[in-house]
């Protein structure tokens, strides 16, 4: 029988020997069992998220203007993937019902109402005022005929008076080019251009004063891939007084022995209106907008345009003019996620200014031009919502905002000695509740210098006045 010993029994030191004790092995790890190789191939990196349409990948479709389809989501961004509406009928809330009688032809109906209630305090009136009316109202029919011509029929409503907003046809001969003729809206920078209904208050700026809200002519718009370059150019005549439901203190003021048709009929006026602009992504936007007015006949002027704050009341009495008036304003829009920024400011000269005897209509030239210059900045904050793209006036889409505008003109007619000046500030509460209601209150301030003129007596803001308003108003949508 063989005994097994092991090697460290068999290693025994002779007698007598102290041999110090061998170290503890220490133990070996488990090892770890490696793990099968994954049958899922990895996955493709997905494509960069395009950030120019945020509206539209949210799902809100870009807003229309008051010139209706140069933004229409009928003619979606290149590239950008576009599922039109397959029913018969279709609605979008808050912005339009459509009835489809083809692939190509449709008719969309859109409804909206703002009312208006405004407490207003005159430093130089004993007592306060309180208006309620409907600001605006609109019913309009935006028809698509075919691919490439349409046509866009709107009335409204503006301060109670029954009036045209858009009468036109239209025509794409192009995915990028535009030509519409009627009763439009000439080019006039991003204020004016912008929907009404989108704009910050109910009220636009001073600015305003620059432009007319609506004539009749061509208009000629064009823009490159997801707009970031954009033109358009008109060529327009004014439209005949009140059409557009104006109010009666804005009617030119004719000498007695004039026959109005005769100015206003006179194949010696027309006016030009053009805009660039680019906007290389939805977050920036920035144009330049320049126009003129063309009274060529001495005989037949211009009997001029008062100069009125954003609630309508005039501090700078009209002037007559010959010859041209010319117009140039710049804007810059920022849209960021929380918050909104816009500004724009110009200049304007009219034509040579004219002394008007109202009871035998002589004119008489002054040595001079009367000279304005204007602008405002907007800026909003919202903790919740979302804004809209920077060419659209970044209007706020969902959630609530704070808002607040400051703005200032100077006016120098030649017939007096120093200039007129006006400034305001607005701030405002605006709430979009849902896609088809819109809440806001609104406080403002004015002061106006003791030199500024008025027609309207009963608001004597002639005098060094300060004006103080409240106001209460909302925006419903069909």
């Amino acid at each position: 029988m063989v005994l097994c010993v092991p090697a460290l029994a068999r290693a025994q030191p002779a007698t007598g020997e102290t041999t110090p004790p061998a170290p503890p092995i220490a133990p070996v790890a488990p090892i770890e069992p490696i793990p099968p190789a994954d049958p899922t191939p990895p996955q493709a990196v997905p494509p960069p998220v395009d950030v120019r349409e945020p509206a539209v990948a949210a799902g809100v479709p870009p807003v229309d203007s008051d010139n209706g389809s140069v933004i229409d989501d009928d003619y979606p961004l290149d590239g950008e993937k576009h599922k039109k509406p397959k029913g018969i009928i279709n609605y979008k809330p808050g912005r339009y019902i459509e009835f489809r009688a083809s692939k190509q032809t449709r008719v969309r109906l859109r409804l909206t109402v703002q009312p208006l209630a405004r407490y207003t305090n005159v430093s130089t009136l004993p007592d306060a005022q309180i208006d309620t009316l409907i600001r605006r109202a609109r019913f309009g029919f935006h028809v698509k005929l075919s691919e490439t011509t349409g046509l866009k029929w709107e009335l409204q409503v503006k301060n109670m008076h029954l009036g045209l907003s858009n009468l036109y046809g239209e025509w794409a001969p192009g995915k990028r080019l535009q030509l519409v003729a009627g009763f439009i809206k000439a080019p006039g920078g991003l204020e004016r251009d912008t929907y009404s209904f989108d704009e910050p208050f109910i009220e636009r700026s001073v600015l305003a004063f620059f432009t007319y809200d609506h004539e009749m002519g061509v208009k000629l718009s064009g823009w490159t891939p997801h707009h970031e370059q954009f033109w358009a150019a008109a060529l327009t005549r004014n439209a005949p007084f009140g059409v557009d439901g104006g109010d009666p203190e804005d009617k030119p003021l004719y000498p007695a022995n004039v026959e109005p048709d005769d100015i206003t009929r006179s194949s010696s006026k027309f006016n030009s209106a053009g805009r660039v602009g680019i906007a290389p992504s939805d977050a920036i936007e920035a144009s330049v907008n320049v126009g003129g007015r063309f009274r060529l006949d001495d005989k037949e002027p211009d009997y001029g345009d008062r100069v009125a704050e954003p609630y309508d009341s005039s501090f700078v009495a009209a002037r007559a003019w010959t010859g041209a008036m010319i117009h140039a304003s710049a804007d810059v829009a920022l849209s960021q996620p929380h918050w909104r920024l816009m500004a724009e400011g110009g200049v304007r000269r009219d034509g040579q200014q004219l002394s008007v005897d109202l009871a035998t209509g002589a004119l008489t030239k002054l040595n001079g031009h009367m000279n304005a210059e204007m602008g405002y900045l907007v800026f909003g904050w919202t903790p919740n919502g979302h804004y809209g793209p920077a060419i659209e006036n970044a209007a706020l889409k969902d959630g609530w905002e704070l808002v607040v505008r400051v703005e200032g003109a100077r006016v120098k007619p030649v017939d007096i000695s120093r200039p007129i000046t006006f400034v305001g500030v607005t701030t405002g509460f605006h709430y979009e509740v849902s896609p088809q209601l819109r809440l806001q209150a609104d406080f403002g301030f004015q002061r106006y210098s003791s030199n500024a003129e008025n027609t309207n007596v009963a608001t004597a803001l002639d005098s060094n006045s300060k004006r103080y308003l409240a106001q209460l108003w909302a925006t419903w949508r069909l």
